[in-house]
């Protein structure tokens, strides 16, 4: 099921950002999502967090923190499976390399069936700016980084 937000703020983007720079952070954020899409697939959890920390080299790019989350969250809908690790590991190697700071967060939760769920999100200065729930206090963190 596609999320309508994603669809009706699909051109809402800052003025000031040209469209070259705007499709250029799209196709950034794709490829990086597709990257970490396979890597989870293929690889052990601590390998792949490895690859985002060598991965999180700060650019020269100067990204817009809003525009990059929105890119991120545009682009899983063209990657299959694009889980919420994915995603917040491709936001925050993308907002490490444009000079921003974020916590990547994993933890967990029992369901009202007794099962165990998983989540990952990115917090800055303790708030939560990607993959937000809400039933997000259920978790408990066990990882930050």
């Amino acid at each position: 099921m596609i999320d309508e937000s994603l669809v009706t703020d699909w051109n809402v983007y800052d003025s000031s950002v040209s469209g070259f720079q705007r499709l250029s952070l799209l196709i950034k954020a794709w490829y990086t999502l597709f990257f970490f899409r396979l890597s989870i697939w293929f690889l052990p959890f601590q390998k792949v967090k490895g690859l985002a920390c060598k991965m999180s080299v700060h650019q020269s790019s100067r990204d817009d923190f809003t525009q990059v989350i929105k890119s991120v969250n545009r682009v899983r809908l063209f990657v299959p499976r694009a889980t919420c690790l994915s995603r917040a590991l491709t936001a925050q190697v993308l907002l490490v390399q444009s000079g921003h700071t974020v916590e990547l967060c994993i933890g967990f939760a029992k369901t009202p069936a007794g099962q165990v769920e998983a989540h990952a999100w990115l917090e800055k200065d303790g708030f939560v700016v990607m993959n937000n729930l809400e039933h997000l206090s259920n978790f408990v963190k066990v990882s930050q980084s």
